[in-house]
């Protein structure tokens, strides 16, 4: 697979004009190499406001899935975050009229909801934050915001001016769990979504009111929701938020379904958070029948590993424990994404101090046969942080590398990952390409490109000379410290 994805958002998007900026990059983009582009939750949140009048959410405090920002609910004005229903539109007509087209994946968020407006009491026992399957109390009633209406959306689709007519109504039967006060409540007769581990009860609560994924109403809907998103505003698949919070039995029967409903391909990629215990995510994979993708936290980790120790860091370990290395027809290989951005996560989570490394990391994932890369938005373009300053953006390297990608990439040639500080290899499609990297000194490697004598040029600009295979197609090709180059055919 030589498709490239595009992160197309970051945490701290500047509210109002999103779709637009993004509809005027689709053929600029399209023609570097991205073949897809993940956008950020398309329907009305529950955050709130800016001074503008835009939503102020991100979009994961799913609010109600039939609003991309078209009904007066939650905000001044319809649109969301990143701008109104007729932007969205044109933004996604846009991408599918570059050429070669571009894919739009539409982030889900179905763990979770929250905003309700109407309360309902409800029978409820409190679990502890980090063992759900621990009760901390007996069951007793409570009054709780369960009950979504939408009468905003509602009453104009009874006016005729909606833009759909579904109006279904939420209520606590709906949901098996919720958060209060810091405290987490299980609902009266209903089951939490993800089995109890071995090593502990479960998996730690994440947020709002959790949707109960069994509940054939439930289920009903989302389905209803996926193919408006399919066959209505023309998606071609989705990333689905928090997959490892959600019941795992939902993910064929949905997916199943929908491609059999639209007759169409829907790739799907699910965040399953998990750094380092890569039995996780074979395991998912394997009980969800191959019917989704992960994003390949394992081979993330090992770059921030890499990153922070330097020298130090073994490179031909850099695949090890990683989906790319395991599965890799199902591993979404990426660098960073929005959950990893400054004042978003931890420091130690972090790889924006150590930003030598991501052209590197860049390199592992984009130039190798393996895997599905995602590129992200803030490594690409540039974006502010809040006053922290613009996140150091690699686009000249990446641009570097996706030309190489797509003129060169095909089966591995020769691959040697054989010393500690310097590793390398060679592909070959159209032309030949041998890349090398060092995460030390100065380095080189001896490489077998299939292409007796033939020239080569830097395109990473780190030097300026060619380099000629020999007879039997070999060269001696050279990389700066911490840098990677990639040689490619002239």
């Amino acid at each position: 697979m030589k498709g490239v994805l595009l992160q197309g958002f970051h945490w701290f998007q500047e509210p109002g004009t999103h779709w637009t900026w993004l509809k005027d990059q689709a053929i600029t983009l399209a023609n570097k190499g991205f073949t897809a582009i993940w956008i950020p939750p398309l329907s009305k949140g529950w955050g709130g406001t800016q001074e503008n009048g835009n939503q102020k959410t991100v979009g994961y405090d799913a609010y109600d899935f039939w609003d991309p920002g078209f009904y007066q609910a939650h905000g001044e004005i319809p649109a969301t975050k990143y701008g109104t229903y007729q932007e969205l539109k044109e933004m996604i007509d846009a991408f599918h009229l570059t050429d070669p087209k571009i894919d739009i994946y539409a982030d889900l968020v179905f763990n979770h909801k929250m905003g309700a407006k109407f309360e309902e009491w409800i029978r409820v026992q409190e679990v502890d934050l980090n063992d759900k399957n621990k009760p901390l109390s007996d069951w007793y009633s409570k009054k709780i915001y369960t009950n979504y209406k939408f009468p905003q959306r509602i009453a104009a689709q009874k006016a005729g001016e909606g833009i759909t007519d579904n109006y279904y109504e939420w209520y606590w039967d709906h949901f098996d769990a919720f958060v209060d006060g810091g405290k987490v409540f299980r609902i009266k007769a209903k089951n939490f979504e993800t089995p109890p581990f071995l090593h502990h009860g479960d998996e730690p609560y994440l947020m709002g009111l959790d949707l109960d994924t069994s509940h054939p109403s439930v289920i009903e809907e989302l389905l209803r929701v996926g193919n408006w998103l399919v066959n209505d505003l023309k998606i071609d698949g989705f990333r689905i938020d928090a997959i490892k919070h959600i019941r795992q039995s939902f993910f064929p029967m949905y997916l199943t379904t929908l491609r059999h409903d639209s007759q169409k391909e829907i790739f799907t990629v699910g965040e399953y958070w998990e750094d380092h215990n890569r039995g996780k995510l074979e395991d998912f994979i394997y009980k969800t029948n191959f019917q989704l993708s992960l994003f390949d936290f394992p081979l993330r980790e090992n770059f921030w590993q890499a990153a922070n120790r330097g020298a130090y860091y073994p490179l031909p370990e850099i695949f090890n424990n990683s989906l790319m290395q395991s599965i890799p027809s199902k591993a979404v290989t990426f660098v960073d994404n929005h959950d990893l951005q400054p004042r978003r996560m931890g420091k130690e989570f972090r790889m924006t101090e150590h930003d030598w490394f991501k052209p590197l990391a860049y390199a592992l994932i984009l130039l190798r046969p393996e895997g599905y890369p995602c590129v992200f938005f803030g490594d690409y373009f540039e974006c502010d942080f809040f006053g922290l300053g613009n996140q150091s953006r690699h686009q000249f390297m990446i641009d570097k590398i996706l030309m190489a990608r797509k003129l060169c990439l095909g089966n591995i040639i020769d691959d040697k990952l054989d010393h500690p500080n310097c590793i390398g290899w060679t592909s070959r499609d159209q032309r030949s390409m041998a890349v090398v990297m060092s995460n030390g000194s100065d380095g080189w490697k001896l490489l077998n490109t299939d292409s007796p004598n033939t020239s080569y040029q830097d395109i990473t600009r780190h030097f300026d000379r060619e380099i000629t295979t020999n007879a039997s197609g070999e060269a001696i090709f050279h990389c700066r410290g911490g840098k990677v180059s990639v040689w490619m055919e002239i």
